[in-house]
């Protein structure tokens, strides 16, 4: 590959990028990793889903993602590690739950049973 002016080539460029693109993954956070898992399998199951924004004129405690698949409401609240929802969020989620919708917590324990619950194949959402 012909180098250019600075004496960089095209392979330099490639190898940086990449570079750049593993150490954002390594420096992503344990719910961020939670999060993508979980939205993988909400985009593999067509659900509609979203990450309301709660500062401003947004509402506190809301889930971090939520949505509706085959009619069914839905919100997830991602945590890492051994992090608890806040009591506000345990507020929502209960209330969530009171309307009929589904609402349960994923953390890296669970995230991958997501696609199970929504399409009601277990009804345990702490299920691994």
């Amino acid at each position: 590959m012909d180098a250019d002016p600075t004496g960089r080539t095209e392979t330099a460029d490639v190898v940086g990028t990449c570079a750049q693109v593993v150490e954002g993954l390594m420096a992503m956070t344990p719910e961020v990793k939670v999060k993508r898992v979980v939205v993988a399998q909400l985009k593999a199951l067509g659900a509609y889903y979203f990450y309301p924004v709660t500062g401003g004129y947004g509402t506190s405690g809301v889930p971090d993602i939520v949505g509706c698949f085959r009619g069914k409401f839905f919100g997830i609240e991602c945590k890492a590690g051994k992090n608890k929802p806040t009591a506000l969020q345990e507020r929502n989620l209960e209330q969530i739950q009171a309307a009929g919708g589904m609402a349960w917590v994923v953390n890296e324990d669970n995230m991958h049973a997501v696609t199970k619950v929504l399409q009601g194949e277990t009804n345990d959402p702490e299920c691994p």
